[in-house]
């Protein structure tokens, strides 16, 4: 164990040494910046993070509101071809519209001239001149013709695709946005340009009142082509739209939709395959194949509109998850803040009063106590302090007693009586009020100590002392042993007919007192000097008065008090 916590200590030595050069201001604003920094930037990358994919979800939804503009020139595209494949050209759809649109499709998408999307675009706006400059020579067939317009609309689905993968649709963890977006494009567009051709080419056969081979073949392999679509669309629908997005209800509808795949096959087969004599009306059949047509073309917008309602909600589950976010960053933040702060306080305002208490204890203040309001180490450090504080006290108070009281007696000494005496004057001529000093010796004590010997004498001294603090009664008097078998009393503030009742109640105590062992009476002559009839507040000056009093009184016959007698001035 000596060994492991050497190596600590060893191992925690340079930044021992570093943090134990700077103040706890320092130390604690170093921990907070070490616990603040990662936890401010861990926090902002979330942030980021969410941004940035808000910021992707909201390209995503305007490139899904912009793939509309694209499925519009498709389905003109789509009616150039039944207009070209009947030698029919309508008056609201003409090449130069859909090249027009073409032209313009680049500013509505917005697209940078470095991506590939505008680069399809452009390759497609020259293919287009040139495909319909080819399409309505005499030369060209209902065949060549379909072939034609199929290869723009080829490009025009190309086009779609690489404005998605530009836009980065496809990279996106949320299943059901990827679906709906495979569904929109990849198993829609496809069956939608089969079931025009198949109109187109219902009709065109119809309109020449017979079928060739290669009609015969285009539309069988056709109707394998849309049979195989719609089961694979209707899978593909059932695994997207499940239970978690959709309601039975809604599912029903849409199959119901879907079904205009299964229907324009029938169509096909009533109108054409299974009547050879081709009596349906060319106008007619387009009719009805349009109503199965424009079915698929509502459900694709339906998911369209599907998909821009998730990317919606997603983008305001995340700015919602952003606004939560934020407001639990503050929350923590000045949490932490707070609590650091408190942190702070508690110690700086511990080791301040510690300092301060250290300072007073340096100083001689041994009175005020040291406490903290914490309960912690600084606490504990403090009861030692506090522990040391009475510790010193109690051992100063004792020196100081030992200083300024006699041992044998009890009583206060003649140093304290000195210091005593001359702070009362002073106070007393500030206040002008009075004081009385009375002097008491015991009458014939060399005699006592001579008869009965030292240790007698000290209890004569000692039973004076017990004498002198019965007759005091008030909290300022005080008894002094003032030297030998001489004692004083000092009396703040009173008038001299105080000093009278004192030194009659002390003369009476003395005479009824006796010692036990040996049985030995004593008395005591008391002189008294008084500020009242001094007329002076000079300490030496009343000592003297008091002592001429004594005299007299012991000259007078002894077991008596004198006054001292005078006028002020």
């Amino acid at each position: 164990m000596p060994t492991l916590k050497n190596a600590i200590d060893t191992l925690l030595y340079p930044v021992t040494t570093m943090m134990g050069r700077i103040s706890y201001v320092k130390k604690f604003a170093l921990a907070c910046a070490i616990f603040a920094i990662p936890f401010t930037v861990s926090t902002l990358l979330v942030l980021l993070g969410n941004q940035q994919e808000i910021d992707a979800l909201s390209n995503k939804y305007h490139a899904i509101g912009k793939l509309k503009k694209i499925h519009a020139i498709n389905h003109a595209l789509i009616g150039i071809r039944n207009q070209y494949g009947r030698n029919v050209v309508s008056p609201d759809i003409t090449k130069d519209s859909v090249i027009v649109e073409l032209l313009a499709l680049s500013d509505v998408l917005d697209l940078p001239a470095t991506s590939s999307t505008y680069r399809a675009l452009i390759r497609l706006q020259a293919s287009a001149e040139v495909e319909f400059e080819g399409i309505l020579n005499e030369g060209s067939t209902l065949y060549t013709r379909l072939n034609d317009i199929n290869h723009i609309l080829l490009q025009v689905n190309q086009l779609e695709e690489l404005y998605i993968s530009d836009n980065h649709i496809f990279n996106d963890s949320d299943i059901y946005s990827l679906n709906l977006v495979s569904l929109i494009t990849y198993f829609f567009n496809s069956p939608i340009s089969k079931m025009e051709k198949s109109k187109i080419i219902g009709a065109s056969i119809l309109e020449r009142g017979y079928i060739d081979s290669q009609g015969v073949n285009s539309l069988q392999d056709l109707s394998e082509s849309l049979k195989s679509d719609s089961s694979r669309l209707l899978l593909r629908l059932k695994n997207t739209l499940n239970n978690d997005y959709i309601t039975r209800e809604q599912f029903s509808l849409y199959k119901q939709q879907l079904d205009g795949l299964k229907n324009l096959n029938r169509i096909m087969e009533d109108n054409i395959t299974f009547d050879p004599s081709l009596t349906t009306d060319p106008s007619l059949f387009i009719d009805h194949c349009d109503v199965e047509i424009n079915k698929l073309r509502e459900l694709q917008s339906v998911l369209v509109n599907a998909l821009l309602a998730q990317y919606q909600q997603r983008i305001y589950k995340l700015k919602q998850q952003q606004i939560l976010n934020l407001i639990l960053m503050c929350v923590v933040f000045m949490g932490a803040f707070y609590l650091l702060m408190g942190i702070f306080s508690s110690i700086s305002h511990s080791l301040l009063a510690l300092v301060s208490a250290s300072k007073r204890l340096f100083n001689g203040d041994l009175a005020t106590p040291i406490s903290l309001s914490t309960r912690d180490e600084m606490f504990q450090l403090a009861c030692h302090f506090e522990a040391m504080r009475i510790k010193l006290k109690d051992k100063g108070d004792q020196l100081l007693k030992a200083t300024i009281t006699d041992e044998l007696t009890g009583l206060y000494n003649r140093r304290h009586f000195d210091s005593f005496l001359k702070r009362q004057l002073s106070q007393c001529e500030a206040d002008r009020s009075d004081l009385i000093l009375m002097i008491i010796d015991l009458d014939h004590f060399k005699k006592i100590n001579d008869q009965y010997g030292h240790i007698v004498g000290d209890q004569c001294l000692q039973e004076t002392a017990s004498l002198l603090m019965k007759a005091i009664t008030r909290k300022g008097d005080k008894a002094f042993r003032y030297g030998g078998e001489e004692f004083a009393i000092i009396l703040p503030p009173v008038t001299n007919t105080n000093g009278e009742v004192i030194a009659e109640r002390l003369c009476e105590l003395f005479r009824s007192h006796t010692l036990t062992s040996p049985s030995i009476s004593f008395t005591a002559s008391i002189g008294i000097a008084s500020t009242i009839t001094a007329n002076t507040y000079n300490a030496n000056t009343l000592i003297a008065l008091a002592d001429k009093a004594l005299y007299a009184a012991k000259d007078a016959g002894r077991d008596r008090y004198e006054i001292y007698q005078g006028a002020r001035g």
